[in-house]
């Protein structure tokens, strides 16, 4: 959630009871990263410090690591790249790790490294990701994989897709602890996208989003292989293809014309990181209200399927609804 999540909506999602994270894998600077933390805990009052963690990526500096473990906060989070050593070090300072993964070996090696829960990122995620499989088939699998190898007391999330509280009370029947929402966030008040952005998620159905590994390809993060991410199309992902082109020429183009893009703020050029769960967003609301609504929603919806609101519905064996 790097330029989505700062100290502004990392707060808010704590207001609301829900755990936010400060976008930090790409920090410049260790004054930025300890200021924004800072202004995070102030703004999130008697929730800072309980419930604002730091988000990470494996592969970018160890500075980032070590000053995220410097500040203590009550969880970091990290995935992608090669985070052994991370985790190491965040473990030995005490402080709960979140990993975010996006195979079921992957999610194994993190319970073994102590994890103290893991992400299980489906293939419907928005920005960067790598499974191969939708959420609904791969967090059953981590789930079984965990509890056969004994790791009982690691908290497992369901991540991808999840913009509202069906979705939530669906993850939770798949054996999931609790969900990870991302897109959801970026549309909120609070996040740091632009308003311009903020009205193509409201813009946007499932359908309309796809991954690519163009931007990656041609931008300047040095991304491992096999991760790409899931946008909202628009005039420049659909006319280029997924990849960039192997043409020197070709390519130096389109990095030149995505850099103007992405300078002026042109959305028809620049990406829109975007989940597939994009859809079920159809208000731009603070985050503290979109924590408590999606959960009052999971909530009803568990209620209602339990057969304590309303009559449970079954299909009889002779055809036709019974109720």
């Amino acid at each position: 959630m790097h330029g989505v999540s700062g100290a502004e909506l990392a707060s808010s999602v704590a207001k609301g009871g829900g755990i936010g994270f400060l976008g930090s894998g790409f920090a410049k600077d260790k004054v930025s990263l300890h200021r924004e933390y800072n202004r995070a805990l102030e703004m999130g009052g008697n929730h800072g410090h309980e419930r604002i963690g730091i988000g990470l990526v494996g592969f970018t500096g160890d500075w980032l690591v070590e000053m995220a473990i410097a500040l203590s906060p009550p969880a970091i989070w990290i995935t992608f790249g090669d985070y052994n050593e991370p985790i190491r070090k965040i473990k030995e300072a005490g402080i709960p790790i979140m990993v975010m993964v996006q195979s079921v070996e992957e999610a194994v090696t993190a319970a073994e490294l102590g994890a103290s829960a893991v992400v299980a990122q489906g293939s419907e995620s928005g920005g960067h990701g790598a499974a191969p499989i939708s959420t609904l088939c791969f967090v059953p699998e981590v789930v079984d994989a965990l509890k056969a190898k004994g790791f009982d007391e690691v908290a497992i999330l369901a991540a991808g897709g999840i913009a509202d509280g069906r979705q939530v009370a669906a993850v939770f029947a798949l054996g999931a602890a609790g969900a990870v929402m991302g897109t959801r966030f970026a549309a909120t008040k609070e996040s740091m996208y632009s308003d311009e952005k903020k009205q193509r998620y409201l813009a946007a159905k499932a359908a309309d989003t796809h991954r690519t590994r163009l931007y990656d390809d041609l931008g300047a993060v040095p991304w491992p292989a096999g991760i790409d991410g899931r946008v909202i199309g628009n005039t420049f992902s659909k006319s280029h293809g997924t990849v960039a082109p192997a043409e020197e020429e070709k390519q130096k183009a389109l990095k030149e014309k995505l850099a103007k893009g992405q300078q002026e703020g042109d959305l028809d050029v620049a990406p829109v990181w975007s989940g597939a769960g994009v859809g079920q967003i159809h208000s731009i609301d603070s985050a503290e209200e979109v924590v408590k609504s999606v959960w009052d929603a999971a909530c009803a919806r568990m209620l209602e399927i339990s057969g304590k609101n309303v009559p449970f519905r079954m299909l009889h064996p002779g055809g036709g609804l019974r109720l």
